[in-house]
This record gives structure tokens, C-alpha cells and sequence, in this order.
């Protein structure tokens, strides 16, 4: 995305203002007031995800963390009735 600023925005400064940061897991509430539930998301550095930051996500174990792999890939040839593969 672009973001433009008045004034803009220096270098030194731009990191202070804008983040990657990203979270994984069922956010229902304002992610800028604390709370309990919040406590319940993986934060990420950044949106793009390695294979090993995707094989830990996917078989995370850790405080009632459930997971499912959702299948992504269809028979092209199946047009719109196509089942996953």
C-alpha cells in the first residue's frame, strides 16, 4: 500500500509511525485496548511468512491454539461445482 503524510514522512522517523506487524488468531476485539482475549493471537513481524514460520502456525500446541489446514487447490476441469483436491 502507499501511505502519503503531510508533512512526509523522514526515514528516522518513519519507523516510529508504520509497522508489518501482523496477527494470527480470532482478534473480535480492539487490538488497542488490552485485554485477556488479546492474549490469544501469534503477533508476526511481518505479513510474509517463511515455510518453517508456516509449519510452526500450522501445528501450534500452545494455550487451547486450535489449527486446521484449509485445502486451496481445485480441479479446474469442475468450473464452478469443483471439490477441493
Amino acid at each position: 500500500f502507499a501511505q502519503v503524510t503531510n508533512p512526509p514522512i523522514d526515514p528516522i522517523r518513519e519507523e516510529l509511525v508504520m509497522s508489518l506487524t501482523s496477527y494470527v488468531g480470532a482478534v473480535r476485539k480492539n487490538i488497542l485496548h488490552p485485554s485477556p482475549e488479546l492474549c490469544n493471537v501469534v503477533m508476526m513481524p511481518s505479513p510474509i511468512v517463511s515455510d518453517s514460520e508456516l509449519d510452526i502456525l500450522r501445528h501450534l500446541q500452545y494455550k487451547g491454539f486450535n489449527t486446521i489446514t484449509v485445502p486451496m487447490l481445485f480441479d479446474a476441469a469442475g468450473g464452478v461445482k469443483a471439490a477441493p483436491t
